[in-house]
């Protein structure tokens, strides 16, 4: 079975571009998700956790930092618990897991609007960057 990173080479920048707009200091205050890739006080715990770092929310503001824990938990973290779960290994999956919750998933609770569309805007900033590539400049 193919790496996320042969799947999708652009995940993190087509996340990062869906939920942030690039803006390192972007802040949602309903799920006090953080930075680039908005990322929430939960998955920072469990980077933290598994990876034996020492990481803030206020550090999810340095967008390396940020980068890091989002590359972690976009194709390390949140396929292994796919795998965990005998969840297929698909684009649609980890992105539902990364927007929804990876306990809603393997629950097989309804897909919110908001997933839906955000799984679309995620694969359309995709295929944009993949043209973009091929395309030349």
């Amino acid at each position: 079975m193919p790496d996320m990173l042969d799947m999708a080479p652009n995940l993190m920048d087509a996340v990062i571009q869906t939920e942030s707009n690039w803006k390192g200091d972007a802040y949602n205050k309903k799920s006090g998700a953080t930075g680039l890739g908005q990322i929430t006080p939960i998955a920072l715990e469990d980077f933290n956790t598994l990876k034996k770092e020492k990481l803030t929310m206020a550090d999810m503001k340095d967008p390396q930092k940020n980068m890091y824990v989002t590359d972690w938990t976009l194709n390390y973290r949140i396929p292994a618990m796919l795998r965990t779960y005998k969840i297929p290994l698909t684009i649609d999956n980890v992105l539902t897991a990364y927007n929804f919750g990876i306990g809603n998933l393997k629950n097989k609770k309804e897909l919110p609007a908001e997933t839906i569309s955000y799984i679309k805007k995620v694969k359309n900033e995709l295929n944009r960057l993949a043209k973009s590539q091929v395309g030349g400049m």
